[in-house]
C-alpha cells in the first residue's frame, strides 16, 4: 500500500506521469480502472497507450485548472470498492476447492459427460474440449477433473452472488447485474514445433491452469506460486469490482449526456426567448436572404479579380470590400453563437 494514500491533485497528476497506472492502482489498494476514473472526473490526463510511462516529457499534458477538492483518500476508495464484496451465505469455505466433485453443477455435469466419453470432436494432442454451447473448458486428460472442480466451486460462488452462466458457442456468457462478459477456463500448452516437412504445430500440456475473465480490463489468473484454487475469492472479487466500476462510468456518461442535453435545451429556450417565435423567423428569413446576396457578391468579386488589373487602388479596395462582406455575414454570428 502507497504511504500516505491521501494525494493532493499535483500529487497524482505527477504520479501518473512517472508510473503505469496498473502500478499506482496496486500500491493504492485499487483496481486501475477505478483510478482512471477518479484522473476522468478530476480533469487529470493521463498517458496514452503508446507512452504508458509517461517518462517523455515533450508528451506530457498540463495540468488544467480544476474548481472540485484536490484531495484523494484512497482508504475511501477501497472501503468503497470492497465494502460488500462478501454476499450473505458466504464464507472462507465457499472458496475452497474439494477433492472430488459433490453435487456439481448441471452445467458441470454437461461438460463432464463430453470431456469423460471416449470420443471426443474438439480432441487435438491429448488436449480435450467442451462441445459448442457447454462451459469454455480446455485441458489434458490428466488435468479434466481438477479443471471441472474449479469450475464447479466457481460457479456455485457466482450463482450464490445472483451471477447468470450462460454458454453460448464457443464462449461462455457471465451477466453481473447488467454487465455481460465471457470466462474461460484452459489449460496452458506449450507451442513445439511439427515433425515432418507439412507437420501442424504441436501443442504441448504443462499443467498449467488459467482462467480468463474479458472483463473491464481483460485479466487472466494461472498456477504459479500460487495454485488456482487458491486464487478463486480474488477472481470472484474481481470480477463483482470490474463490474462495478463499468456500471460506474456507464451511469458518468449518463449524467454528461443528460447534462450536455440541458445545456442544448436551455440554449434553445434562450434563443426563444428572446423574440417571439414569429419574429424571430422572420430574421431568420432575412438573415438567409442577405447570405445569398453575399455569395452573389463573392462570385462578382472574384469576377474582378480576375479580370481588373491589381493596382494598387484596385486592392486597396478589393480589401475593403472583403471586409465589409465579412461583417455583414449573418452566418459568422450564428456560428459564433452556437458554438460558445
Amino acid at each position: 500500500m502507497m504511504e500516505p494514500i491521501n494525494l493532493i491533485r499535483e500529487e497524482l497528476y505527477e504520479l501518473v506521469w512517472t508510473k503505469t497506472l496498473g502500478t499506482i492502482a496496486t500500491e493504492c489498494g485499487i483496481t486501475a480502472p477505478v483510478l482512471r476514473q477518479i484522473c476522468m472526473e478530476n480533469l487529470i490526463p493521463v498517458p496514452s497507450s503508446g507512452n504508458r510511462s509517461g517518462k517523455d516529457s515533450q508528451k506530457r499534458r498540463p495540468l488544467p485548472a480544476n474548481e472540485k477538492p484536490t484531495k484523494f483518500d484512497f482508504n475511501a476508495e477501497v472501503a468503497a470498492a470492497t465494502s460488500s464484496l462478501h454476499f450473505p451465505g458466504e464464507s472462507t469455505s465457499s472458496f475452497q476447492v474439494c477433492e472430488k466433485l459433490i453435487n456439481p453443477d448441471v452445467l458441470i455435469v454437461w461438460a463432464q459427460r463430453t470431456l469423460r466419453q471416449d470420443y471426443h470432436f474438439y480432441e487435438l494432442n491429448d488436449m480435450l474440449g467442451t462441445d459448442l454451447d457447454e462451459l469454455s473448458i480446455r485441458a489434458s486428460k490428466k488435468n479434466i477433473d481438477r479443471a471441472l472442480r474449479i469450475m464447479d466451486t466457481l460457479i456455485k460462488v457466482w450463482r450464490l452472488r445472483g451471477y447468470q452462466i450462460t454458454p453460448q458457442g464457443k464462449k461462455t456468457q457471465i451477466e453481473i447485474r447488467k454487465v455481460s462478459k465471457h470466462i474461460s477456463l484452459r489449460e496452458i500448452t506449450k507451442v513445439l514445433p511439427g515433425k515432418g516437412r507439412f507437420a501442424s504445430r504441436v501443442h504441448e500440456a504443462t499443467g498449467r491452469l488459467a482462467f480468463r475473465f474479458d472483463g473491464w480490463p481483460a485479466k487472466e489468473w494461472t498456477d504459479g506460486k500460487t495454485l488456482l484454487e487458491d486464487q478463486l475469492q480474488e477472481i470472484t472479487d474481481y470480477m463483482e469490482v470490474s463490474a462495478r466500476d463499468l456500471e460506474k462510468t456507464w451511469e458518468n456518461n449518463k449524467v454528461a449526456e443528460r447534462q450536455r442535453k440541458e445545456k442544448e435545451q436551455a440554449l434553445i429556450a434562450h434563443i426563444l426567448d428572446d423574440a417571439k417565435e414569429s419574429e424571430a423567423f422572420e430574421v431568420l428569413l432575412r438573415e438567409a436572404q442577405r447570405w445569398n446576396e453575399l455569395n452573389v457578391l463573392d462570385k462578382y468579386l472574384d469576377f474582378l479579380s480576375r479580370s481588373v488589373p491589381h493596382s494598387p487602388a484596385f486592392q486597396q479596395w478589393l480589401q475593403w470590400a472583403r471586409s465589409r462582406r465579412r461583417i455583414f455575414d449573418p452566418s459568422i454570428k450564428r456560428r459564433s453563437e452556437f458554438e460558445a
